[in-house]
């Protein structure tokens, strides 16, 4: 597999925390901002970041706590308006306008969330794999049991953010078990056409993270909600969903596509919450072919 090209640089957000971002693509193009899902970092964009690195200069970040950035000192910095303040930090600090946003899963809703106030500034958004909101209730499609989500899920990740410590050591042996990936394939978590290899550089670094913090972040995810901001966007707009994704299932992108006039949808057969690392050639044409006919200045 071919490594991504990019740089990594430091910065500091403006409640002091150390936020670790990349570049990489033509210095000279139109920006392409990646906002990551929880579980992942600029590995998990490998084939988008290959794709576009020609023409677009790609910037992205590792969320606060997570990966080569530094944790919050605040009890309250993992909300999720913090991350958005890091991406409005991100922006300001390179200088940025007129850039698309790219988000995958979290970075739907982190997405969103920063364009209820900075909208003018975003050319197009794209969102795959994600909602626009209260993920915990999108999950399993099913909102009838809401009732018991918000019941169960706040101990459950009690449990997790006290005690996740004393069961990290089986993480690097599982990260490293092809066995291991080959069963996720089989039971549907990830799709049989996966690479792979991305899919276990990303589970490497994954199991190194601190869950602690990890579950401080799923827990503020899962209380945000951007769907009022969502609902009312006028910017291109384009949704890709898997049609077998278990984690965040198509209905909430279905619903604005049938609201904005703006927004287009693509439902990919087969694929599951990794669509990018998946099918990376089917949502690399489609973003291209997005930005080319509905995105302007970007073509």
């Amino acid at each position: 597999m071919e490594l991504l090209e990019v740089e990594s640089h430091v910065l500091t957000s403006r409640d002091g925390v150390r936020i670790v971002y990349y570049e990489g693509g033509n210095p000279e193009g139109q920006p392409i901002i990646l906002s990551n899902g929880l579980g992942g970092n600029i590995e998990a964009w490998n084939d988008l970041v290959h794709y576009f690195s020609e023409k677009y200069r790609i910037v992205s970040w590792d969320y606060r706590g997570l990966y080569q950035s530094g944790p919050s000192d605040d009890m309250g910095g993992y909300a999720l308006l913090r991350h958005v303040e890091d991406l409005e930090d991100l922006v300001e600090h390179l200088g940025l306008t007129d850039y698309l946003l790219i988000g995958w899963s979290m970075g739907c809703q982190v997405n969103f969330e920063f364009c209820r106030t900075h909208a003018d500034a975003v050319a197009g958004l794209i969102a795959i794999n994600g909602t626009t909101g209260r993920p915990f209730h999108t999950f399993v499609g099913r909102k009838t049991i809401d009732d018991v989500i918000e019941q169960v899920l706040p101990p459950v990740l009690g449990i997790a953010q006290r005690h996740w410590e004393k069961v990290a050591f089986v993480g690097p042996a599982v990260a490293e078990s092809s066995l291991a990936l080959r069963a996720l394939q089989a039971i549907g978590v990830i799709g049989s056409t996966a690479n792979l290899e991305i899919f276990q550089r990303l589970a490497r670094g994954f199991v190194s993270l601190d869950f602690g913090i990890y579950t401080q972040i799923l827990e503020e995810l899962g209380a945000h909600d951007a769907t009022d901001v969502a609902m009312n966007l006028e910017l291109p707009l384009l949704l890709i969903a898997g049609e077998k994704d278990p984690l965040t299932p198509s209905g909430a992108f279905q619903v604005l596509d049938a609201h904005l006039e703006h927004a287009e949808l693509t439902i990919i057969p087969g694929a599951t919450h990794y669509s990018p690392i998946e099918f990376p050639e089917l949502v690399n044409l489609r973003i291209e072919k997005f930005i080319r006919e509905k995105v302007p200045g970007h073509r």
